[in-house]
């Protein structure tokens, strides 16, 4: 009697965003995947886009941790950019 092979399991959804495909005119510096996928789906491609946002917004992503958090600042500063400003 022949055994039953069970089927390889499907692959995920090719149409989520991969956080490792970035375009070439990110200047977003290397972080953890986490963090990298919290910017991608929250549609940060670029330091520009980060000063779009609040601090307060971009700690509030799920995914985002201190460390990335500390390089990106650094990033923004370096390039003479800071976080948005809380609008009242």
């Amino acid at each position: 009697m022949a055994s039953k092979i069970s089927p390889l399991p499907q692959q995920r959804d090719s149409k989520k965003v991969d956080s490792k495909t970035s375009d070439s005119t990110s200047d977003i510096p290397k972080l953890a995947s986490p963090a990298r996928r919290a910017l991608a789906n929250a549609g940060i491609r670029n330091l520009k886009d980060l000063t779009k946002i609040t601090l307060s917004e971009l700690s509030a992503l799920h995914g985002m941790g201190p460390s990335a958090i500390k390089v990106l600042t650094s990033e923004l500063k370096k390039t003479g950019r800071s976080f948005g400003k809380n609008a009242k």
